[in-house]
């Protein structure tokens, strides 16, 4: 959400960021270096915060000189996310997309007396507006409507309000809007706060959109194999629009729209995880069914081949389907909505995207199907579509991330367990701890009878004589005092993080 913040609460929320990132006491020298802003700069921003809502004395703390100087600060147990809102809600762009949203258009006398700004100010943020979604092919009226494609209007508006808060931050009530999740179908789910959250969020849009005459038209009709689980949420949701719609015709083309968000979003994942029923989605776009096939044919046979080949014949069949419903769902959903979520968030370093071994693997691959899907394009146009050069990076990005998403639904996930031998002088206190750890970490863990230099931790209670050393070893002398067992559980966790970060999947 950066875009959208003013110039110097971009900067509060970057050292804002690296606090609660870091998570322990840095020094003043430090955030300069991490942030390159001058010092009278990082101390003004950190003296500050103490004024911040969300930064109570719980969450907030200070280490100072006899003087009063500030030496440390430390953020702890605090979200970007809700630190961040508190200076978004105060940026014009934010008021400047609420007004957008909620009165269709951006009323310049009125919004510039409201936030006291004048003309000319208005239309430098005006400006910067208009960069920001003319890179999802959105445009600006000459009275301040947004224009384009009313399914990237409405998904603009969607990851807005999404990054910016899991608070509701309109007056309607959500008592209201929370029956679209009444009926018999919904009642079947047991939706989390956040997967509620977006559904209730979508449903609003809409619902404002419609108010403002903004109509949706659905480009394509989804067509079912038979009455099971989607034929019923594609019912129930022609059900719930017509709380904000009568017309039968714009409450079918709502609940298309409605029925592919859920479904690519993942918001009721027993269904999306799963294959209910064949679904066909008949669309303008020039054999794209054809298209569909082939490219899900590429992931089988770059990625998937071998777990498919071992599998019965019933299965191959259920998981084939499966991969032909995420790829149709993908593609569709990134023709018609497609964004970069990337730009509504709050990210001040590239470690943010840092790939390991194994993702880079997995980003090779997918790069690779990704060339095959240009060779693809001369026989189908609209795959053209998604690499032209203003939009390569963004969706090989998305694709990337498709791609890696689909390898937990497909291959079974390993992580290799880390290898401990535990030495102590008492027999008892060596059995008490192992139980422990066994207990504590699992499969995770195996105890090693005898010491090599092939273990990953050693943990002992001295140092014994024609001991190799060994670079992993942790002092435990007993299992009775916490702090020394919360020092061998730590070194642990570390240890099988740092598998976990290499994941590999056989």
């Amino acid at each position: 959400m950066r875009d959208f913040l003013n110039v110097f609460d971009d900067r509060r929320m970057h050292i804002v960021s690296i606090l609660i990132r870091e998570a322990r006491e840095m020094s003043i020298p430090e955030l300069i270096k991490m942030t390159n802003y001058s010092e009278n700069t990082v101390r003004t921003i950190v003296k500050e915060l103490h004024t911040h809502p969300e930064l109570n004395s719980n969450r907030l703390f200070f280490t100072s000189n006899k003087t009063g100087q500030i030496l440390t600060i430390k953020i702890l147990n605090a979200e970007v996310e809700t630190v961040g809102l508190f200076y978004l809600k105060r940026s014009i762009l934010f008021n400047f997309v609420m007004d957008s949203f909620l009165l269709g258009k951006v009323n310049v006398g009125q919004f510039c007396d409201t936030h006291y700004i004048s003309k000319s100010t208005f239309l430098r943020y005006k400006k910067r507006f208009i960069d920001f979604i003319e890179k999802h092919g959105l445009s600006l009226s000459e009275n301040n409507e947004i224009m384009g494609n009313e399914y990237r209007i409405r998904t603009f508006y969607f990851l807005f309000f999404s990054s910016a808060s899991s608070l509701w931050l309109f007056s309607e009530d959500l008592d209201i809007l929370e029956q679209s999740l009444t009926s018999n179908f919904f009642s079947k789910f047991q939706l989390n706060p956040t997967q509620k959250h977006h559904f209730l969020l979508m449903i609003f849009i809409c619902k404002i959109r419609e108010q403002h005459s903004c109509f949706i038209e659905s480009p394509y009709r989804v067509t079912f194999s038979k009455n099971g689980l989607y034929k019923e949420l594609s019912d129930s949701l022609s059900l719930s629009v017509t709380s904000f719609t009568e017309k039968e015709e714009q409450a079918e083309s709502e609940a298309a729209f409605l029925f592919l968000f859920i479904l690519k979003n993942k918001l009721l994942p027993s269904l999306s995880n799963t294959i209910q029923e064949t679904l066909v989605f008949d669309t303008k776009i020039n054999n794209l069914n054809t298209a569909i096939k082939a490219i899900t044919q590429m992931f089988y046979t770059n990625l998937f081949h071998d777990e498919f080949d071992h599998t019965s014949e019933i299965n191959q069949i259920e998981d084939f389907d499966l991969l032909h419903q995420e790829v149709s769902l993908f593609l569709l959903y990134e023709y018609y909505c497609s964004y970069d979520p990337r730009d509504f968030l709050y990210v001040y370093t590239e470690d943010y995207y840092h790939l390991n071994p194994y993702k880079q693997l997995i980003k090779n691959k997918s790069d690779h199907i990704l060339e095959q899907i240009d060779q693809l394009s001369a026989t189908y146009p609209f795959l053209a579509e998604y690499l032209k050069p203003d939009k390569i990076e963004h969706f090989k990005n998305q694709f990337f991330l498709f791609t890696i998403h689909l390898y937990p639904l497909f291959k079974q996930g390993r992580i290799d367990p880390v290898t401990i031998n535990i030495q102590n002088g008492n027999a008892y206190i060596k059995e008490i701890i192992t139980m422990k750890l066994l207990l504590l970490f699992r499969e995770n863990i195996t105890i090693a009878d005898h010491f090599d230099k092939a273990i990953d931790l050693l943990i002992s209670d001295k140092s014994y004589s024609g001991e190799f050393p060994h670079k992993n070893k942790i002092y435990l002398p007993t299992f009775t005092d916490e702090k020394y067992l919360r020092n061998v559980c730590q070194a642990i966790q570390e240890e099988i993080f740092n598998r976990s970060s290499y994941l590999s999947f056989e």
